[in-house]
């Protein structure tokens, strides 16, 4: 969770409260954050929360009109909505590079689009109608993701009431495999 002024509901911004505003490749954008505590029952938020078990921090990037000139669209901005994610990613990015800098929060790493569950892109117009757009990781299946398929799944019970041992050099790749993932090349 990102230790900053939550300042997406207007009503919990400070009167002196001066926005992350700024400049990236000739974008200008403004980053807006609230801190989130995850419904865990009685358990409350700890000091530094690594992981982010028990918390985490919603951002808006607001962009003006000008974005358009960079990414014009024909019908609706929604054509143009992962190029809209992919920079707002990299304002995200980059304010999380120099937050972690500046506070040693060692354990902030940068956000790839496959780690957004959901986004909300919403396209205010100059009459002020709002057009939304949710999109996200979260898959068709139920709870949290896409289904396995049936050919996967029956694999897996085959596997299961087997005592088949599992190939270690492929658990290992499976390592080497999140490493990459996580850009940890050495």
């Amino acid at each position: 969770m990102l230790r900053v002024v939550d300042s997406i509901n207007p009503a919990a911004i400070p009167k002196e409260y001066k926005h992350y505003i700024f400049a990236v490749d000739g974008i200008l954008a403004m980053l807006r954050f609230e801190k989130k505590l995850r419904n865990l029952g009685g358990v409350k938020i700890a000091a530094e929360d690594h992981r982010g078990l028990l918390s985490y921090s919603v951002a808006q990037v607001w962009f003006d009109t000008r974005v358009f000139t960079r990414f014009p669209f024909s019908d609706s901005y929604k054509e143009r909505s992962e190029e809209l994610i992919a920079t707002a990613l990299v304002f995200v990015n980059r304010f999380l590079e120099i937050y972690r800098d500046i506070t040693g929060s060692f354990w902030i790493r940068p956000i790839k689009r496959k780690d957004l569950p959901r986004i909300l892109l919403r396209g205010i117009h100059s009459d002020g109608t709002i057009a939304p757009l949710v999109l996200g990781t979260l898959g068709t299946g139920v709870m949290l993701g896409s289904m396995i398929s049936e050919e996967q799944d029956s694999l897996m019970r085959e596997l299961l009431a087997s005592e088949k041992v599992l190939d270690e050099i492929q658990r290992l790749a499976h390592g080497v495999a999140d490493l990459f993932d996580r850009e940890d090349y050495w």
